[in-house]
């Protein structure tokens, strides 16, 4: 999910002065003095997408994970696929994957969950005139590129992409009621671990014959359901209210309500959570970590997860374009020193452009490159001539970014002599168009939400030449073969060594600096149990809460 995701998925990082409060919290064990039944209160950024195929950022995510259900889950202790909607995921050659639904699954409408309205969706999805975010999750699909032809020279070239030649994707085929196949174009050993991301989540008949209404108010088949009287206005809307989902297809949600609260400010949100206003603030401000860890030691979960924060560059500006640049800037970052003062220490400095908790990860596939060195950083800067004028920062509005952007800035400026500004004045939905219309004016942040456990995850997303979360503008033909070996290979194993390849060509050209492997840092209310958190998901298990 662009952000992580989910994800993917980018990420607000740490995102979110409260629109609308709601009390919460009681004696009598249900939450909420003006709600009935148990109720939670959650905090989120403002989503930039609510609907499965248009929505790969954090926050519309944490809102899609309690609406949609996918073919697979994750299990939270070893991330491992779990068939949830999915009875088998089968394939003899890895390239036709025959997929069995479970019977008794349904949307809130009351429409069946069958093997066409996963069809029906995908095809939706992929197609190029729908123009969405998460399209390119469906390119290894036979018949992708007949459903949404490539531009031949980018979105900002003079030629329009040419007009699709199919409707549907060739590679889809409904077998009868509860079975449908799957057609890549090349072998994909990965691809059933990639179903459990949200894109893969089947879209109601009645939500795609309008598609604005259904974003407004989602009609999904997972454990909650928009309530009767709740919509989603972007920028306007603060409180989202779903209720119990009573017909879900598996196990049902606990509480009767889930509250999603809208907060420009995460500092705003921690107050209104100790004011029992609110009962989850899924991403506490680096300032109050400390504080949160002390009050709240029985409710503080802080745990390393699978996203990473990179400073990005806008390699389509002629100022950013030489590597060597962007190596002396990696190499001016003193990385544990940002995180102490920052995190208090509670973040990895990145070595690799993929999370830790990935298998394929290697401590040492940065190298020297991400190591705090400000001699080498200046000796870079001086080989190609400096860097004239003020380097912009950019990152996104109320979401705790302000501390470490400006300590980066500072560091920048004290090792190689380059002064700064900072451009945090944007909210996280206006700060992601931005950088997908490559209008970037300097380096900005980034981060990357897993979508699902894959070294691949962290390449093809954010470094394949015109994938749809690509905000560098980056290309490198190599690159692409490399990632495209990897998918190809027989076995997972195999993979790996295709896309670490890949990954050390990224590393040279250094399109974005990894910085650090995200800790969680997120508190409840001690008025709640079962709060599981689920760290490929990136996201608590909201169907399985209990009020304490």
């Amino acid at each position: 999910m662009r952000g992580s995701h989910k994800t993917l998925r980018l990420t607000a990082g740490i995102a979110a002065v409260t629109l609308f409060a709601t009390a919460c919290g009681g004696d009598d064990g249900s939450s909420g003095s003006e709600e009935q039944g148990d109720t939670m209160v959650v905090q989120i950024g403002d989503p930039q997408h609510l609907l499965p195929s248009n929505t790969n950022e954090s926050e519309g995510a944490a809102v899609l994970q309690a609406v949609y259900s996918t073919l697979i889950t994750y299990d939270p202790e070893t991330n491992e696929p779990v068939n949830l909607i999915a009875e088998s995921i089968e394939s003899e050659d890895q390239t036709t994957w025959t997929i069995t639904l479970k019977e008794g699954w349904t949307f809130h409408n009351g429409e069946p969950v069958n093997a066409e309205s996963f069809v029906r969706s995908w095809n939706y999805a992929a197609y190029g005139p729908n123009a969405q975010l998460n399209a390119h999750f469906f390119d290894r699909i036979q018949g992708y590129e007949e459903v949404a032809p490539p531009d031949p020279d980018g979105e900002e070239g003079p030629q329009q992409a040419p007009e699709p030649t199919a409707e549907t994707l060739s590679g889809l085929r409904v077998i009868d009621e509860l079975t449908f196949e799957v057609t890549l174009s090349a072998p994909f050993a990965s691809f059933p671990i990639m179903l459990g991301y949200t894109a893969f989540a089947p879209m109601a008949e009645e939500c795609l014959a309008d598609v604005e209404a259904c974003e407004r108010h989602p009609i999904g088949n997972g454990p909650f359901m928009f309530a009767e009287d709740s919509e989603w206005i972007p920028e306007t809307q603060a409180r989202l209210e779903l209720v119990r989902f009573e017909d879900y297809g598996g196990e049902p949600a606990k509480l009767d309500r889930l509250i999603f609260q809208v907060y420009d400010d995460i500092v705003t949100a921690y107050e209104d959570f100790e004011a029992g206003l609110v009962d989850v603030v899924r991403n506490v401000d680096p300032s109050l970590i400390e504080q949160a860890r002390q009050d709240y030691p029985d409710t503080f979960i802080n745990v390393p997860i699978a996203t990473m924060g990179y400073l990005a560059f806008p390699t389509y500006d002629p100022r950013y374009a030489d590597p060597r640049l962007r190596h002396a800037i990696s190499m001016a970052i003193n990385r544990q020193e940002i995180i102490d003062a920052i995190w208090n220490g509670t973040y990895e400095p990145a070595t690799s452009v993929a999370s830790s908790l990935v298998a394929g990860h290697r401590e040492d596939a940065c190298g020297e490159l991400c190591e705090y060195n400000p001699d080498e950083a200046r000796r870079l800067l001086d080989e190609i001539g400096g860097f004239e004028g003020t380097m912009e920062l950019w990152y996104n509005a109320g979401a705790g970014h302000d501390q470490w952007m400006e300590a980066l800035g500072n560091q920048i400026r004290e090792e190689l002599g380059i002064e700064f500004e900072l451009h945090g004045e944007l909210q996280f939905a206006q700060f992601l168009d931005r950088r997908e219309a490559l209008e970037m004016t300097g380096p900005f942040r980034s981060g990357w939400i897993m979508d699902y456990p894959s070294l691949e995850n962290f390449l093809r997303p954010l470094f394949g030449t015109g994938a749809s979360t690509n905000d560098t503008g980056y290309s490198n033909p190599e690159v692409d073969a490399l990632i495209d070996m990897g998918d190809q290979a027989a076995t997972l194993e195999e993979s790996i060594q295709y896309y670490q390849q890949a990954e050390d060509i990224i590393l040279q050209d250094m399109p974005m600096i990894p910085l650090w492997n995200y800790a969680e840092a997120l508190v409840y209310s001690p008025e709640f149990e079962n709060v599981i958190y689920n760290p490929v998901e990136q996201n608590l298990d909201w169907a399985q809460i209990t009020v304490a």
